[in-house]
């Protein structure tokens, strides 16, 4: 009561209404000379009824603790459309431990998880869920040829990436008038070869052009039929594609009515070429598609006419090194080998020397590119998920702003979540895609941040409470807490239709969360080797953690 001040009302009536105001729950009063904005933990206290912070509690898909051990629920999907999230926090947090208990308590409803990461911070994870991590790194047998469309059609998003991959390959020119030249050439080069390789295809499997023609047009009348404006021709592929498989009726009827004559048409019809080239690449098997190598000889061997072929000699030299036999190995060059069809992707890029930035963006950029693709192809009914902690490392390969626009706006249509772990805030905030990511985001999660600038930033962006600022800078570091009541505190901030919500959450991770959780590549290697000794990953786990 140290400093406590008090207001005399002379008036009868006055006094009575001040002092209806003063009761909990009272909220008709319209005097607001003296009132005092507080925290949603004091406000709790003067409410007649239960005003904790609660979440998403009704068919919540994860549940945690609040600050005054209440009950908080997470959803992932409101209505059937998943809701993109953002992860804030610096170092030590405990950013990977709330993910890896987000990520198991939600297992259940999804299809497919893709992980992409620096550290193995989910490597053990990974191996609970009977999966193994993909390491990436320039020495190993993986193969990611980015001419690979994963069993769909060609479409211009396709072409952009495989652009944009081998501009990053050739380097960043400083002029950039230069630079877009450069990124025109090779697309005509990327595009011709693919042309070039489906004739020959086609010439071998002649047998299979009709069925091909008969899904391109039955593709192009579904389009137009059933598919909402804006549409595009992979995404009215892939639709009716899982309609088929579902024998639909209306599907499979317009698949039928395809008549002959239509089939003739189209393989006469020079227009339809492309149509039916972009289609046909939908039937190749990984060892038909195109090679970076191939690209490379086209252009030492046999540059086109109107390209000066100087200028095509120079780029492929550039190219050279990138091809299977060079300095990355098969990386880039070959059929790709990668297999996606698990419940679980984890891709790890923490192997690959700092020193090779360009590969570690790029190879970044592909497994984005492929898991994309690969999403493309699942059934659009199933829930899938992307965790992506190297986003902002992509940002440095041109074209990857479009990959990124493309999550988080084009996945909903496929059912598909996305959260970006953001630690290095600079990097993020200078970004092209920052307003696009913030702006197309549903969910926030703050643990603590120490930058009061980088929350002043982001209250420009999500228009966080004065109060809310305060409280994500002022929380506890794990670390500095006792042993008997560690936690990780955070914000969860949830925009929905109406009002937002938010509050604190605490959590609290168990001792087998904490040991699946390790967010060294040290800790993996030597968790791994000791699990081996067990029956089962989940048996080790859980004995190891008692220790």
């Amino acid at each position: 009561m140290a400093g406590a001040r008090y207001w005399e009302v002379n008036h009868p009536v006055t006094a009575k209404k001040l002092w209806f105001q003063t009761w909990p729950g009272w909220i008709h009063g319209a005097y607001r000379v003296h009132a005092l904005d507080v925290s949603d933990v004091h406000a709790a206290d003067l409410l007649p009824s239960s005003g904790t912070f609660s979440g998403h509690l009704r068919d919540a898909e994860a549940l945690y603790e609040g600050s005054n051990r209440n009950l908080v629920g997470v959803k992932n999907f409101i209505s059937g459309t998943p809701q993109a999230a953002v992860l804030f926090g610096d170092t030590g947090a405990g950013k990977s431990a709330l993910l890896c208990d987000l990520l198991a308590q939600t297992e259940p409803y999804y299809a497919y998880t893709v992980i992409i990461e620096e550290g193995l911070s989910y490597g053990i994870y990974t191996q609970l869920m009977g999966e193994t991590p993909v390491i990436i790194q320039p020495d190993g047998d993986l193969t990611l040829n980015y001419f690979d469309t994963q069993g769909l059609p060609l479409s211009s998003l396709q072409l952009a990436t495989c652009t944009a991959v081998v501009a990053q390959m050739a380097g960043k020119m400083a002029d950039e008038d230069k630079q877009n030249l450069r990124s025109s050439l090779i697309f005509q080069y990327v595009d011709e070869l693919y042309t070039a390789m489906c004739e020959d295809w086609q010439r071998a499997h002649g047998e299979l052009l009709p069925e091909i023609a008969r899904h391109a047009y039955a593709t192009h009348r579904f389009k137009l039929k059933r598919m909402p404006v804006g549409s595009t021709y992979l995404e009215a592929w892939a639709e009716l594609r899982d309609l088929l498989a579902a024998k639909d009726g209306f599907a499979c009827e317009l698949l039928a009515l395809v008549s002959e004559e239509q089939i003739s048409q189209m393989l006469r019809d020079f227009s339809m070429g492309k149509i039916m080239r972009n289609t046909a690449l939908a039937w190749f098997k990984p060892e038909d598609y195109p090679r970076h190598t191939h690209l490379y000889e086209i252009m030492r061997h046999t540059p086109m006419r109107q390209h000066d072929r100087n200028t095509v000699r120079d780029l492929a030299s550039l190219l050279a090194p990138w091809c299977a036999g060079g300095n990355y190995g098969k990386l880039f060059d070959g059929a790709s080998n990668l297999s996606l069809t698990g419940r679980l992707a984890h891709f790890e890029l923490g192997y690959i020397p700092d020193a090779a930035k360009e590969l570690k963006a790029l190879a970044g950029f592909l497994i984005s590119n492929h898991m994309r693709q690969h999403i493309v192809t699942l059934p659009r009914g199933l829930w899938k998920r992307k965790i992506d902690e190297e986003m902002v490392r992509r940002l440095s390969v041109p074209g990857a702003e479009k990959i990124i626009e493309e999550e988080y706006t084009g996945f909903r249509k496929y059912n598909c979540w996305n959260i970006s772990v953001i630690q290095q805030y600079a990097k993020f905030k200078q970004s092209p895609v920052r307003p696009l990511v913030m702006g197309n985001s549903k969910q926030f999660y703050f643990l603590k941040m120490s930058d009061l600038g980088d929350l002043e930033d982001i209250y420009k962006d999500v228009a966080l409470p004065e109060i809310t600022k305060q409280a994500i800078n002022a929380y506890p570091s794990p670390e500095n807490l006792p042993a008997g009541n560690r936690y990780s505190s955070l914000t969860y901030l949830h925009r929905t239709g109406g009002r937002p919500l938010c509050g604190t959450v605490h959590h609290r991770a168990s001792r087998p969360m904490l040991y699946v959780s390790s967010s060294t590549g040290g800790d993996f290697d030597r968790r791994a080797r000791a699990l081996k000794q067990y029956p089962s990953v989940l048996e080790g786990v859980l004995a190891e953690a008692r220790k």
